[in-house]
């Protein structure tokens, strides 16, 4: 039988120290452990109860999500006794820390930085102050040690008093955290219930139609209008026949000569990425053209067409679209704009490719790079390391990225693809061995352009100024500070 962990700190140590909980009044009043057994074993069930709460703030509490139980619990505390037999008076608390963190607990983290995140919280609960008579948990003075010598109907009581809203500093996070959580909660509730009414969700939206059918053909219709067929040059502006992106990258080697080789693997992301956009955009249409001719009557709706329907009338992206797309969590409306916008960055820049073997243009890639805009962004880094190395004869390891934040380059609103594009444009200069980025937001702060910082913001979501990514041979020095960390033999 598996009993599910309650949700609240409060809660979670209700049922640690509870009636059925694991640690009863015979474990709590042993006399064998020691003076501080008391407070050890309240700070183990807090940690427990902590680690459990801090699932409910997704990827902000942990990278990867860990099934902890009861049973890592029972074994802590058998540890604790374990080591509290052999030294009661002087706890060995890098012991108890790593025994705790990196095997009972930490053996079931896999990520590197959740390991440093438990460990960390670990390290407020296993010190010397944290045994002292007054002690407190958090910058919240609500969360304080109970008494070294409770009793267990004491602590109960105890427990009744603490906060019945957890306060996200007791996590090591802000008021922003909690905000995140609260918008999640709430669309998860408002997405059940429009899961219940998709007709009355979808027409008090969209149209003021009460028709369903009616409501999927408009956003069929405006999906239509809105998303190209495939990624193709623009070439308004230019007159004359062009060759096609395929025959320019094949006439581009001719051009470059010796430095395409240079050049060559940004080319190679820029057409895969292409492809992934267009095999998207290909699905789009053709599922769009096939539930028209559902509705209408032509064919008999597949199962995949009745998927897209309803996800039209929630206003969500279609799974089926979802698993050809890159990661979004953007609604049908925004998702749309958003790709319609992706699509106009690629189209500009094959254009570009086009008219520079064509001796129209002298630059051929945009002033900076929109790095959110690739379906697989690390591939676009990876690409302007190996173009370093060829062109420096070195290899990708003995290389790294140096970034510098351009406070001249910046749109509040935004970057428009156009000015990515435009020869006029004079804020735009690409380094040589690196490139112009942008497209980073910033969870709850902002950058402060006159004193180069990061500071707290009032608003969650902010964008940063475009990134000066420069690439630069890796020189081993030995710096002579106070977190320098080595290895050191003495007799």
């Amino acid at each position: 039988m598996t009993i599910e962990s309650p949700a609240g700190l409060k809660n979670n140590l209700k049922q640690n120290f509870g009636q059925g909980g694991y640690v009863s009044k015979r474990i709590l009043e042993s006399k064998d452990f020691g003076p501080h057994w008391k407070r050890l074993l309240f700070n183990l069930g807090f940690i427990h109860a902590l680690i459990h709460e801090r699932k409910k703030f997704g990827p902000l509490g942990w990278n990867l999500p860990y099934e902890f139980n009861n049973s890592d619990l029972e074994v802590a505390v058998l540890q604790l006794q374990s080591i509290l037999c052999i030294t009661p008076d002087t706890v060995p608390f890098n012991v108890l820390k790593y025994i705790t963190g990196e095997v009972i607990y930490g053996g079931r983290v896999t990520d590197d930085y959740d390991r440093r995140c438990l460990l960390s919280i670990l390290s407020k609960f296993f010190n010397d102050k944290a045994v002292q008579d007054v002690y407190f948990y958090g910058d919240n003075q609500s969360y304080k040690a109970p008494s070294k010598n409770i009793e267990h109907a004491s602590l109960i009581s105890f427990i009744d008093h603490l906060p019945d809203e957890d306060d996200p500093s007791i996590f090591g996070m802000n008021v922003y955290a909690e905000k995140m959580l609260r918008a999640t909660q709430a669309e998860y509730l408002i997405s059940s219930i429009l899961s219940m009414e998709p007709l009355q969700a979808a027409s008090s939206q969209i149209d003021d139609s009460n028709n369903e059918n009616d409501i999927v053909l408009k956003i069929c219709n405006d999906i239509t209008l809105t998303l190209p067929l495939q990624i193709e040059p623009n070439f308004s502006g230019f007159k004359g026949k062009h060759m096609t992106f395929e025959e320019a990258l094949d006439k581009l080697s001719d051009k470059l000569s010796d430095s395409f080789y240079e050049n060559s693997a940004m080319n190679t992301i820029l057409r895969q990425e292409i492809k992934r956009y267009n095999n998207l955009l290909n699905l789009i249409s053709k599922s769009i053209k096939e539930l028209i001719r559902a509705i209408r009557g032509e064919i008999m709706i597949s199962k995949n067409a009745e998927s897209i329907l309803y996800s039209f009338l929630k206003q969500k992206v279609p799974q089926v679209w979802d698993a050809y797309a890159y990661p979004s969590l953007k609604p049908l409306a925004s998702w749309i704009k958003n790709l319609h916008k992706r699509s106009q960055f690629f189209s500009l820049w094959t254009r570009n490719i086009i008219l520079f073997v064509e001796d129209s243009l002298q630059n051929r890639n945009p002033h900076s790079l929109w790095i959110s805009g690739f379906f697989y962004p690390q591939g676009l880094l990876a690409a302007i390391s190996q173009n370093y190395a060829r062109k420096y004869h070195t290899s990708i390891d003995s290389i790294e990225f140096k970034y510098v934040i351009q406070n001249d380059i910046f749109d509040e609103n935004g970057t428009s693809v156009e000015s990515l594009y435009d020869p006029n444009e004079t804020r735009f200069k690409l380094d040589q061995d690196g490139i112009l980025i942008h497209g980073f937001f910033i969870d709850g702060g902002k950058w402060d352009r006159e004193e180069r910082i990061l500071l707290d913001s009032p608003i969650r979501f902010t964008p940063l100024p475009h990134f000066l990514c420069t690439l630069t041979k890796v020189i081993i020095k030995i710096k002579r500070k106070k977190n320098f960390k080595c290895f050191f033999f003495f007799k």
